[in-house]
This record gives structure tokens, sequence and C-alpha cells, in this order.
């Protein structure tokens, strides 16, 4: 007997330790936590009047999230300035009737177990655009950050479906479908908009881009903008900014271009955002944000579509001749190539070669242009590099630094890449 209550003892001391411990008049209660070096939180001791006990305190990122007011459930917002959207697929009972009536036809069974079962892509899609294409368009634009930088985190569902087409030479048309990629040569002239919509309705559409401002990252700038829309004829409606087309600069990469469709409760005077043919740049400034707080009583956003697109040679044309402006070109400064102090008797090392890593960057290129012009001249034309430059080499004598820069020289290499 006392060997097996010194037994339990010891296992009872050895659970205490990863236990916490009360102390609540007199009497000891344990229960089981894991030790911090697992995961459990700090303890603190508590004392409220005759009482005393061990408490786990908060972590530092409950506390921080406490701080902020984050939780950590949920990244979107709960602002929603759109209209409620509940899908029909989302009614469980109705989910599971059609499931039982399915599986309940002895002929879509037989044909679905010979693989004769066919599917009308035509219909699906139509279901799929009346049920779950709103919230998908909805998550996709969310992963783009488009609700984050237009409508500072407020969010809606696009349960319009709003088509966009840029008509391109050879007789198609450039389907403009949540995100895909869009030269700025393919998009020069106005795009087609259709959306289905009641003939006595009215609607506003814009064409913002948030990531092209070159002064202000917080605005945008407006590409289009239509306003008094009836029905789905977007020539019926007032142009008050006309059409302009991407004009990414080079070397800033995607730009996001979004078209937002919003739904008029009634005819609005837009006096105060009609700007007509803007020959500047700074013209265009714009914030969508600001333009749904000013009109929010009248306007409903209900459509969203958007495309990416980056540099190509026609934004440079653009520039020079719609805006009348020097074309803005960004490159990333890299930091210079780090090199070793030099050393007065480098071993094994080409004198030239050794040298060349402490000149400036410009004495070389200039020694490589000048090499360049000798070899070449407007009046003949450039000669062809040999196919193969180092099957013929002279006899003579030469120094082996310089049969390594000839050598790099016929090769092209290094700074004498651009050699014709």
């Amino acid at each position: 007997m006392a060997a097996f209550v010194r037994h339990w003892s010891a296992l009872f001391r050895v659970v205490g330790n990863f236990c916490r411990t009360k102390h609540l008049a007199g009497v000891r209660f344990y229960s089981i936590q894991p030790p911090e070096w697992m995961g459990g939180k700090h303890k603190q001791l508590v004392k409220s009047g005759r009482f005393e006990y061990l408490e786990y305190s908060e972590t530092f990122a409950e506390r921080i999230a406490k701080l902020t007011g984050q939780n950590g459930e949920s990244e979107q917002p709960s602002d929603n300035i759109g209209i409620d959207y509940q899908p029909r697929s989302q009614n469980h009972r109705e989910y599971l009737s059609i499931m039982i009536k399915n599986h309940r036809n002895k002929d879509l069974e037989k044909a679905a177990r010979h693989k004769t079962l066919t599917v009308s892509l035509e219909e699906v899609n139509k279901e799929w655009q009346t049920e779950s294409a709103p919230l998908h368009c909805k998550r996709i634009a969310a992963h783009y950050g488009i609700y984050r930088d237009l409508f500072n985190g407020s969010s809606f569902v696009p349960i319009i479906n709003l088509r966009v087409f840029y008509d391109c030479q050879d007789d198609y048309v450039l389907p403009v479908v949540r995100g895909n990629k869009i030269l700025p040569d393919m998009a020069k002239s106005e795009p087609f908009v259709e959306f289905d919509s009641p003939e006595d309705s009215l609607w506003t559409l814009v064409l913002t881009n948030p990531d092209g401002h070159l002064s202000d990252s917080s605005s945008e700038y407006v590409h289009w903008m239509i306003g008094n829309i009836h029905g789905d004829n977007c020539s019926t409606g007032d142009v008050l900014v006309n059409y302009m087309q991407p004009i990414p600069p080079k070397g800033t990469g995607f730009h996001r271009h979004v078209f937002v469709l919003f739904e008029q409760s009634q005819k609005i005077d837009f006096t105060r955002w009609k700007k007509g043919e803007c020959k500047y740049l700074d013209d265009r400034t714009f914030k969508i944000d600001e333009f749904y707080r000013e009109n929010w009583n009248h306007l409903v956003p209900k459509g969203l579509a958007f495309f990416q697109s980056q540099w190509d040679p026609s934004v440079r044309s653009a520039y020079h001749h719609l805006l009348d402006m020097e074309e803005p070109v960004f490159e990333y400064d890299h930091r210079p190539p780090y090199h070793p102090p030099p050393l007065k008797y480098p071993h094994k090392e080409p004198f030239d070669r050794y040298f060349d890593r402490y000149r400036d960057k410009k004495d070389l290129a200039e020694e490589v242009l000048r090499m360049k012009l000798k070899m070449i001249s407007p009046f003949h034309e450039n000669p062809k590099p040999e196919k193969y430059p180092l099957i013929h080499l002279p006899k003579t004598y030469k120094p082996s630094w310089l049969k390594l820069r000839e050598e790099i020289m016929h090769r092209r290499l290094e700074q004498y890449k651009d050699l014709p």
C-alpha cells in the first residue's frame, strides 16, 4: 500500500510541473496545460481577496490584435457599398432535391456509366453567370486589390455581367476577362461595352487606372467616363471624359485598368466631373472613392471588369502626340558591384582585366564606342560577325593578356557585346 501511494505521489508531482495551479480556500486544483516551450501561454499570479491563483496572460500577437482592432478572422472589410446578393446555389434544400432527383433518374445514370452523357456548356455558363459568377468576380477583384485601392477597402458584389471587348484588325475582338493582359497598342480605340439592363434605367461607366499616377500614389488617372447612360446603349450617355488608351510608363510593370458600372436612381448633374478632351495628364487626376462618396445617394456599383497592361512602343507616341509631354521612364538604380581594395601585385590576374574592374564604367563604354565607330561606316554595310571567330588566329607573337582580350572581343563578351 505504501509503495502504491509513493508511486502515485511521484506521478502527481511530475504532472504538476506541466499544470496550472490554483489556490482556492486552501484547496489546490490542477488542470493540465502545455508548457510555454510547447506553445502554452505565459502564467501570471493573480490575487483577489483571499483567493490566489495562476492565470494565463495574453500573448504578444493577441495584444497587438486587440490594440489594432483586428481579430484575424477575416481580411475583407465588412463595409458593403453594393446590394446584398444571395446565390440560389446556396439553398441547401434545393441542392439536395436536385441531387436526389438526378440519382433516381435511371437514364441519366446509364448515360453517365456508358460515357455518353452530354452537357451543354452554354447552359452551364448561363447558370454560372446567374449564380456563382458575381461572387467569383468579387473574390478575384479582392485578390488583385481592386476594392482596397479604389474604394478604401469597401466592397460590392458585381451582380451585372459587364462585357467589354476591344476591336482588333483581323476581324476578331479581345475581351476583358477579370485581369487578363491587354497591351496598350490593342486598346487604342474605345471598347464595346455590353450589359443587360431595362430600357428605362440609368447608368454611369468609369474606366480608371489606380497604378499610373506619376505624382500622387493615392490618386488615379481616369481614362474614360460616361454618365446618364440610358439602358444598355453607351452612345446615349454624356461623355464626361474622353477615352484614352493605357499609358503605363516604361519600367513600372503591369497596371490595372478597372471598369466600374454604377446604376443611377435618377439623372445626375455631372458638371463638376465633366472634363471633355483632357490635353494634359494632370486634368485626368481622379479618385473614384471621392466620386462615389459625393453621389452615394444616387449611385450603386453593380458591374466590374478589369485588365492589366504594360509598356509597349505605342505608349511613347501617346505621350508625345496625345499628351504633348516627354515620356517618363523608370529604372532601378542598382548598387555598384563590390570589388575588394586593389592589390599592388595581384597574383595570377591579367593586369588589364584586373585594372578594368576599378576603372570608371563611362571610360570603358567610351573606349568600346570608339572601337565600334571604327568598325562601321555609313556608306558601307556593317561587317558580319564570323561564324567561327577563333579558328583563324594570327601566328605572330602576342602576350597572353592581349590574346585573352582579343578572344573576348571576337566572342563579343563582357564590355564588347555591343560591337557589330
